[in-house]
């Protein structure tokens, strides 16, 4: 996967994806979306043993080098993705 961040979640049920989503946008930071309700969802999560939702993945160099579980303040997430 390209470098950035990587939001995993349920948006057709999960209100805590939406509002984290709502958040980043609001916030200008760029993020692509991993549905958990596709084939590529469902195996990335099988893959990365994700077990709450919403999940935040940062990569870096093809690498994940930090994994966020649930919703946390806009603020750490560029910190994050600053490091």
């Amino acid at each position: 996967m390209k470098d950035g961040l990587y939001v995993f979640s349920a948006d057709s049920w999960c209100q805590s994806c939406k509002q984290l989503k709502g958040a980043l946008k609001h916030a200008g930071i760029e993020f692509e979306t991993i549905d958990a309700d596709d084939d590529f969802g469902v195996e990335f999560g099988m893959k990365h043993k994700v077990r709450s939702m919403p999940t935040s993945f940062i990569f870096k160099d093809g690498e994940i080098v930090k994994t966020i579980v649930g919703v946390k303040p806009v603020s750490e997430y560029i910190v994050e993705l600053s490091n």
